[in-house]
């Protein structure tokens, strides 16, 4: 079976982009295009780890929480039909109703809702583990085109320091006359290069030759003095830059959008973040959960005794039986509060993990963005250094040094 590792490998970054492009537009969206084997080729590209499968996955106790939870509803709706009917239309209810409606319909419809509700808590869980596993595939495109961007600004910065042995600079601090990433290097070698390029002049500053190239290493070198050298700080009353400008019209809100945050910010856990949402939502469940007991324990000796079921009547109204009652409606209360509990938390945790590899997502996209900026700028940079480098090649040719 092939991986994920494999199509990358093969894949150019036109087709690994376009790759990318089809997996953030969804699921529905890949439905379309593929046909259902495709799909599930797609999927099995990718293997979650054990601890996000699990936190995706509907697990056992999601699924007989929801199972219970909603056969509950349609048993006590059931039984609270029948209870009214019973006392709004007494004797004149008939007996063939009563028994298809408690003893047939009831348990049929809340097995059947109690099933189909089953099948949908395992599908939305089967949804949870693709959603995610799209992500990952996401996640592993991104760090392909990361790396390879990384590689191809290596090569180019080891093609800027081949072009600038062809000059007198005397090698800067590090391995490498230019450095990308390392700002101080970078400065040295550029300071180097000027010092370099103004005895050059010196030498050249009659030469007709170099009066035709002079304009052009002039343009070279301004440039690579606007792009390399940090921005210095600007005095007191000096006008602002374009870009400074541009960034004063943005409200202070607006700024803080259009930034990606490189920090993870600290979140708040399941507690603090649905502390008040449980509490407004455990109410009507505590007060459900305990009146559905009641909807039970009323109704079933009420059928029995309809059903001319003395005995069962008597031994279901002793005073030793309601004391059993009672401590099954707590008992019922709370395992159902627990379950609207942990089927809180199952929704969040599935929601937390959408979440957190989204804004990894995010930050990774971003990442990836500053590196094809930086590659195109080292590209320039190169052009510019080959400029200035095959000037004075020619000029070597054509008009040697003058002897000191």
């Amino acid at each position: 079976m092939k991986d994920a590792d494999h199509y990358l490998q093969i894949l150019n970054p036109t087709e690994l982009l376009a790759f990318l492009k089809n997996l953030e537009l969804g699921d529905d969206h890949l439905k379309n295009i593929l046909t259902k084997c495709e799909y599930e080729e797609l999927l099995s590209l990718k293997h979650l780890e054990s601890n996000v499968f699990f936190k995706m996955k509907a697990d056992q106790p999601e699924l007989i929480g929801k199972i219970s939870s909603i056969s509950n509803s349609v048993l006590t709706a059931i039984l609270g039909l029948y209870m009214g009917l019973s006392g709004l239309l007494g004797e004149s209810l008939p007996p063939l109703f009563r028994s298809i409606g408690v003893l047939i319909f009831a348990p049929i419809a809340g097995g059947f809702i109690g099933f189909k509700n089953y099948k949908f808590t395992k599908k939305l869980g089967e949804a949870s583990i693709r959603k995610r596993k799209l992500q990952a595939l996401q996640m592993d495109i991104l760090n392909h085109l990361k790396k390879e961007r990384i590689q191809e600004i290596e090569k180019k910065t080891e093609e800027i320091n081949t072009t600038l042995q062809t000059l007198p600079i005397k090698k800067t601090e590090g391995s490498s006359f230019f450095q990308f990433n390392n700002q101080k290097s970078t400065l040295a070698c550029l300071n180097n290069l000027n010092v370099i390029l103004d005895n050059h002049a010196l030498f050249y500053k009659d030469n007709s030759v170099y009066q035709v190239f002079s304009q052009e290493i002039g343009e070279a070198r301004q440039w690579l003095a606007e792009n390399l050298e940090e921005h210095p700080k600007k005095e007191k009353g000096e006008m602002l830059s374009q870009e400074e400008k541009r960034q004063e019209r943005f409200s202070a809100f607006f700024k803080k959008l259009i930034k990606i945050e490189e920090k993870r910010t600290p979140r708040p856990s399941w507690i603090q973040s649905n502390f008040r949402n449980l509490m407004i939502s455990l109410t009507p469940t505590l007060l459900g959960a305990f009146s559905s007991s009641f909807a039970y324990f009323s109704g079933i000796p009420k059928i029995a005794q309809e059903f001319e079921q003395n005995k069962i009547y008597e031994i279901l109204t002793t005073p030793t039986m309601k004391k059993f009652q009672l401590f099954s409606s707590l008992i019922i209360t709370i395992y159902f509060t627990i379950i609207f509990i942990y089927l809180n938390y199952k929704s969040f945790v599935r929601n937390r993990e959408y979440e957190e590899m989204e804004k990894t997502l995010i930050r990774e996209k971003d990442h990836l963005r500053k590196l094809d900026d930086q590659l195109l700028k080292i590209k320039e940079i190169y052009i510019h250094i080959m400029r200035i480098a095959n000037i004075f090649e020619n000029l070597k040719k054509l008009s040697p040094l003058k002897k000191s």
